[in-house]
């Protein structure tokens, strides 16, 4: 950048740089277009003249930005069960599962009778999978963990 003299720019023998690169020229001229326009900007032509009384934007506000409200879930007795008998059968073999792989043994496991074992409301997604498995290490790393039980004592 060119440093002159407050003097220099005040008496007009300042001189500028040449305009070389296609940026310089493009910026040069949209200034110029920019100026010779009757208009401010072009983003202003676009702005509604009375927003206390437009109903769009009002509908926009009153809509906001915010992030969804998230779904509580709490995990049944077979949910709580078959995640910790993953978790303790990788403990003891060594080899860990991903929670994506979990996602897909979970949908489709199948019982003795030849039926899922899980129906599609009680899949897990592999981020809630990623949180048990979390929890779990850390009190398997505090010795506290246990063997889910049964509130109804039905599974």
């Amino acid at each position: 950048m060119l440093f002159l003299p407050r003097r220099a720019l005040n008496c007009g023998t300042h001189n500028f740089t040449k305009i070389s690169s296609t940026l310089d020229k493009a910026r040069f001229s949209y200034t110029e277009k920019l100026k010779k326009s009757p208009v401010r900007s072009p983003i202003a032509t676009n702005e509604p003249k009375d927003l206390a009384n437009n109903t769009t934007i009002l509908n926009v506000f009153r809509r906001g930005l915010a992030l969804p409200n998230r779904k509580i879930t709490r995990f049944s007795y077979k949910q709580k069960l078959h995640i910790y008998n993953i978790f303790m059968k990788a403990k003891q073999s060594g080899v860990k599962t991903s929670p994506d792989n979990t996602v897909k043994e979970m949908r489709q496991q199948i019982n003795h009778t030849g039926r899922k074992l899980f129906q599609p409301f009680e899949y897990m997604t592999s981020s809630k999978i990623r949180s048990v498995f979390s929890r779990m290490s850390a009190l398997h790393k505090g010795g506290t963990l246990k063997q889910p039980k049964s509130r109804s004592g039905t599974c």
